[in-house]
C-alpha cells in the first residue's frame, strides 16, 4: 500500500527510510546502491552506518552486523510507467519506451518488519507499507547472520 509523506505517524522505520532518501536526495542521482545500518539507539540519538556501496548482495554477505537494528538498502533503477496496466508489463521495464528512473529505500528491522521509500526522479517520495522479494530475503539473512 503505497501513502503519501505525513499521512499517519512517523515511527522509527519511516524516518529511517524518509532520512536516508532525504540524504540520497540532496547527493543527486546517478549513484550506486548503498546498504546502511541503524547501529544503536540511545534516547533521541541514533547512530547509522555505511556498510558500502556496490553490489548490495555482497556488502550485505560481508559487512552486515548481525546486531543491527535495522537494515537499509537504496538502490535507483528502471519501473514500468505508473499508469501501465500489469497485463502490459512483460519483458524488462528497462526496455519500455516510456520506462520510469526511481530510487528506492528497503529497510528490514529484526522482527522482519519492512517499509520501504520510492522516489520518481523529479517526484514526491511515497511510502511502501510492506516490501518483499529477493534483497529483503539477502537482507533478512544478513541480519540473521547466515552465509558467514
Amino acid at each position: 500500500m503505497a501513502e503519501q509523506i505525513g499521512e499517519g505517524e512517523p515511527d522509527l522505520m519511516v524516518l529511517s527510510v524518509l532520512a536516508m532518501e532525504a540524504w540520497l536526495e540532496s547527493r543527486g542521482w546517478d549513484e550506486p546502491p548503498i546498504v546502511m545500518a541503524l547501529l544503536r539507539i540511545e534516547g533521541p540519538e541514533l547512530e547509522y552506518a555505511v556498510l558500502g556501496e556496490g553490489d548490495p548482495y555482497e556488502i550485505l554477505i560481508e559487512a552486515a552486523p548481525t546486531s543491527a537494528s535495522l537494515l537499509l538498502v537504496a538502490a535507483e533503477m528502471w519501473a514500468w510507467p505508473p499508469d501501465l496496466p500489469e497485463s502490459e508489463q512483460t519483458g524488462r521495464p528497462s526496455e519500455h519506451p516510456d520506462r520510469v528512473e526511481i530510487r528506492s529505500v528497503v529497510a528490514l528491522d529484526q522482527s522482519g518488519q519492512t517499509i520501504g521509500v520510492v522516489r520518481q526522479r523529479g517526484e514526491a517520495p511515497f511510502v511502501e507499507r510492506s516490501c518483499s522479494g529477493t534483497l529483503v530475503d539477502a537482507m533478512g539473512a544478513a541480519l540473521a547472520g547466515a552465509d558467514r
